[in-house]
C-alpha cells in the first residue's frame, strides 16, 4: 500500500487501500482491494469511502482518534478514479453532495428569535 491518508489530503475521488488501522475485516473485499472516497468530514478526521465490488459505503479514519485506516492506492495522492469507475460512483457522490449541500444549508438558516421577556411591571 502508499503513503497514509491523512485528514490533511483527503479529498473527495482519491483511490484508497485498507491501512494499518484497518479494523473492518473484508466489508473493503479484502486486502489490496481499491476503493474511491466520496466524501470527507476533515472536523471529525473521517471520510466515506465506497469499495470497489462492494455495495456499500463505509465511514474510515483518517486521523480521528490516532488512527490511519486509509492509505493511498494507485495513483498515489492524485489517484482519481477512472471513467467507468466515476460513472459507477455518480449516484453516491451526488447522494452525498445532495446530503452535505442539505446540512451545511440547515445549519445556516437564520435561528428564530427568541421572544423578548415581560418587563418585571408584567409580574406583578
Amino acid at each position: 500500500s502508499g503513503s497514509l491518508v491523512t485528514q490533511h489530503d483527503v479529498v473527495k475521488g482519491v483511490r484508497v487501500v485498507r491501512g494499518p488501522d484497518w479494523s473492518h475485516g473484508d466489508e473493503d473485499g479484502g486486502a489490496g482491494k481499491e476503493g474511491t472516497v466520496v466524501t470527507v468530514d476533515t472536523y471529525d478526521q473521517t471520510c466515506i469511502v465506497k469499495w470497489d465490488g462492494g455495495s456499500d459505503s463505509y465511514k474510515c479514519c483518517v486521523g480521528s482518534k490516532g488512527r490511519h485506516e486509509l492509505a493511498f492506492g494507485s495513483g498515489g495522492r492524485g489517484g482519481a478514479p477512472s471513467d467507468a469507475t466515476r460513472a459507477a460512483l455518480q449516484p453516491a457522490l451526488s447522494t452525498a453532495t445532495t446530503l452535505t449541500h442539505h446540512v451545511l444549508l440547515d445549519q445556516h438558516q437564520p435561528q428564530q428569535q427568541q421572544q423578548a421577556p415581560l418587563p418585571a411591571k408584567a409580574w406583578q
